[in-house]
């Protein structure tokens, strides 16, 4: 149940969400645990007007341990010296 609440005397706003099971956000890069789901009106008022809400609480996923040995680094190609080399071929001048 969602919930929010305005206490004028102490100027806090509190939004209650419960509390849902971890889900990987749109992006993948957090676990959403609660959520408004969109915008939401509240009972809570200020100045005549409904207080709207839209919340997100998440947390990051914990990095995955390295199970893997450490992999051997890949060897580079030789590189050109980018003086029009050609690379394994034979150049043929006519003339």
């Amino acid at each position: 149940m969602f919930s929010v609440t305005l206490d004028k005397t102490k100027k806090m706003l509190t939004i209650q969400l419960p509390l849902e099971k971890p889900r990987i956000s749109a992006s993948g890069k957090t676990l959403l645990i609660g959520s408004t789901h969109g915008l939401r009106t509240g009972e809570a008022m200020h100045r005549g007007q409904p207080v709207v809400v839209v919340a997100n609480a998440f947390v990051y996923p914990e990095p995955e341990p390295n199970t893997s040995a450490r992999k051997p680094k890949r060897r580079s190609k030789p590189r050109s010296s980018g003086r029009g080399e050609l690379k394994g071929r034979t150049a043929l001048v006519v003339g």
